[in-house]
C-alpha cells in the first residue's frame, strides 16, 4: 500500500549487470531516485465548460470533469454539485466571477443549484465525466467537490476542490432544414430554416429556368447541397 506521505525510493543497479542481448557489462554501480506519490498527492481535479454536440448534432452546454485517476460514479455523485451563482443586480451577484475564492456562505446562499445529467461512460467508474446541463448563457458556475473523494485505487482528494467556470454560449447557427437545395416544380413550395441565436435573417432564392437543369448538373460538382461551380462564369 501507499505510504501516507510521499518519499523517495532509491533503486539501484549493480556493477556487472548486462541486458538479455548481451553487450557490454555495467563498469560500476547505478543509482537512480524514484519519486513514490502518497494515497493524498496523485488524485487530481480539473473542470471546464464547453459546448458540445450530440448524436443528433445538436449543441448541448456540458461540465467536462478530468481525474486523474478511475472515479466510481457513484462516489462522485455523492461530493458533487453545481451552483449558478447571482449575477449583478442580483443580491451578493457579481458581473463577473474570477476565482473560487470569491463565493463563500452567503454567495451560495444566494446562488441556484443546478440540476445537470450525466452521460453514460462504458463502466461505472471513469476518469472522465460529462455533465449535461442547461442554463442562462455567460452566466458564472460554481463547481465543488467535497473533501474526501476517492478513487477505486484508494487515492483520496483530501481537500475541498472548487473552481468557477463560465457557462458556455451557443453558436450562432442559420441552416436549411431538409436534404437537397432545389424544390420540386410540384408540391408545397416551402423552405425550412433552422436557426439558433439570431433574431434575423436575410437570403436570396434563384429560380431555376425551364430546359437549365443540365446545365447545373453538367457544370457543377459536388453533392447538390452545396455544388462547386466548375466555371468561374456561371458564379
Amino acid at each position: 500500500s501507499l505510504p501516507d506521505k510521499p518519499n523517495y525510493m532509491t533503486v539501484t543497479l549493480p556493477q556487472g549487470v548486462k541486458t538479455v542481448l548481451g553487450g557490454k557489462k555495467i563498469a560500476k554501480d547505478s543509482d537512480t531516485k524514484v519519486f513514490i506519490p502518497d494515497v493524498y498527492s496523485f488524485l487530481k481535479v480539473n473542470s471546464r465548460a464547453q459546448i458540445v454536440r450530440n448524436a443528433q448534432n445538436e449543441p448541448e452546454q456540458m461540465i467536462l470533469l478530468d481525474f486523474t485517476d478511475d472515479i466510481n460514479d457513484k462516489e462522485l455523485l455523492g461530493k458533487l454539485a453545481v451552483y449558478l451563482l447571482p449575477m449583478q443586480g442580483e443580491l451578493n451577484g457579481r458581473k463577473h466571477w474570477k476565482s473560487p475564492r470569491e463565493v463563500n456562505a452567503n454567495i451560495l446562499a444566494a446562488s441556484q443549484k443546478v440540476d445537470f445529467s450525466v452521460l453514460p461512460n462504458e463502466k461505472t467508474y471513469s476518469k472522465l465525466y460529462s455533465l449535461k446541463l442547461d442554463v442562462p448563457e455567460n452566466r458564472g458556475l460554481y463547481i465543488k467537490i467535497n473533501k474526501g473523494l476517492k478513487s477505486i485505487n484508494q487515492f483520496i482528494h483530501a481537500p475541498l476542490y472548487d473552481n468557477v467556470v463560465k457557462s458556455p454560449r451557443y453558436l450562432k447557427e442559420v441552416s436549411i432544414s431538409g436534404e437537397g437545395s432545389v424544390l420540386t416544380f410540384s408540391g408545397n413550395h416551402k423552405l425550412g430554416v433552422l436557426t439558433r441565436g439570431v433574431s434575423a435573417i436575410k437570403y436570396k432564392i434563384g429560380r431555376l429556368l425551364k430546359g437549365q437543369l443540365y446545365h447545373l448538373i453538367s457544370q457543377t460538382s459536388g453533392d447538390i447541397t452545396n455544388p462547386n461551380f466548375n466555371n468561374w462564369s456561371f458564379k
